[in-house]
C-alpha cells in the first residue's frame, strides 16, 4: 500500500538550532510548510501568528517550557495535534503530556521513518473524525464533494434513505487569512468544530420561506436548485444563542439526496457571510 501524504502548516519548537535545522529539512522534503521557534514564548507568539495542523514540540525549552506550551496549544487551538520530542526518558512526563492533550511521545534519538509515521498519523486524524463516527454508528459512507473553489470536502453518512443523515463539511488546507481562506476553514476558526445546522424537509418551500421571511427571519443566501437538479434549499442566519442554522429543503421526484455539486458550492460560500 502507497504510504499516505499529507501536505500540512508544522511549528517545530525546540531550543536547539541544529535540531530544529535538520527537522525543517526533513519535513520539507516530506512535502510540509515548516515554521521554527527557538522557546516555548517564541511558539506561542508563532501560534498566535497564523494556526498550524501539528506542532513538534520539545520539553525543556527556557522562558516557556513545553508542558505550558502544549497546555495553551489545547486550550486554545484544540484541533492542532502535538507530537513530544525530548531527551528526556521519563514515563511520568510522557504520562501527563498524553493527559494534556498530547498525541504521541517521542524520545530523541529516533529514526527519521519512526518520525514521518507519526507526523502522517497525527494528520490523518481529521478523516479520522468521521471513520470513528461510522464505527460507533449503524451509519454508512455515501459519497463526497469536492468543492475546490471553497477549499473544502462535504462528506454524507447515512443509514437508509428515509432516515437521518450526517453531513460532514471540512477545509481541505487550514486557515492562512481572511483574504486567502474559504469560508469552512474561517467558521472553524471563529467557532471551532461543531454543529453547522438542522436540515427541515419543507414542502411548498416557496411559500414558506416568504412567510418565514414576513415573521422576520433572515437567511444567508436566496434559495438555490431547481427541479431539474432534484431539490431546493436555503439556509437561514444562525440563531445568536446557538449559532445553529437552520436548513430548508425541498425534493422533487425520486431525488434522494442534500444537495446537488452547483448546490453545495452556493451553499458553503454563503457560510462566509456568518
Amino acid at each position: 500500500m502507497a504510504k499516505l501524504q499529507h501536505s500540512a502548516n508544522i511549528l517545530v519548537a525546540d531550543d536547539e538550532y541544529d535540531f530544529r535545522m535538520i527537522l525543517e529539512s526533513f519535513l520539507v522534503t516530506e512535502g510540509h510548510t515548516i515554521t521554527t521557534a527557538e522557546d516555548g514564548a517564541d511558539a506561542i507568539n508563532k501560534l498566535q501568528e497564523k494556526p498550524f495542523d501539528l506542532v513538534l514540540l520539545d520539553i525543556r525549552m527556557p522562558r516557556v517550557d513545553g508542558i505550558e506550551v502544549l497546555q495553551y496549544i489545547k486550550q486554545q487551538y484544540i484541533d492542532t495535534q502535538v507530537i513530544i520530542l525530548t531527551a528526556v526518558n521519563d514515563v511520568r512526563i510522557a504520562v501527563e503530556c498524553m493527559k494534556l492533550g498530547a498525541f504521541h511521545f517521542l524520545t530523541k534519538p529516533y529514526s527519521v521513518d519512526e518520525l514521518s509515521s507519526l507526523v502522517n498519523r497525527a494528520l490523518e486524524l481529521r478523516a479520522m473524525a468521521i471513520l470513528e463516527f461510522l464505527s460507533l454508528t449503524n451509519y454508512h459512507y455515501d459519497f463526497g464533494v469536492h468543492v475546490k473553489s471553497q477549499n473544502s470536502i462535504t462528506s454524507v453518512a447515512r443509514r437508509n434513505k428515509e432516515d437521518f443523515a450526517m453531513v460532514f463539511t471540512s477545509g481541505i488546507t487550514p486557515y492562512t487569512s481572511d483574504e486567502v481562506s474559504g469560508p469552512t476553514e474561517k467558521f472553524i476558526r471563529n467557532y471551532g468544530t461543531r454543529v453547522h445546522h438542522m436540515a427541515f424537509q419543507t414542502e411548498k418551500i416557496e411559500e414558506t420561506v416568504a412567510q418565514l421571511k414576513k415573521e422576520g427571519m433572515e437567511f444567508l443566501l436566496e434559495l438555490v436548485g431547481s427541479d431539474a437538479d432534484g431539490l431546493k434549499q436555503i439556509f437561514s442566519e444562525p440563531s445568536p444563542h446557538t449559532l445553529i442554522v437552520n436548513e430548508y429543503i425541498h425534493r422533487y421526484g425520486n431525488f434522494d439526496g442534500f444537495f446537488s455539486r452547483s448546490n453545495v458550492e452556493k451553499l458553503t460560500e454563503a457560510t462566509a457571510k456568518q
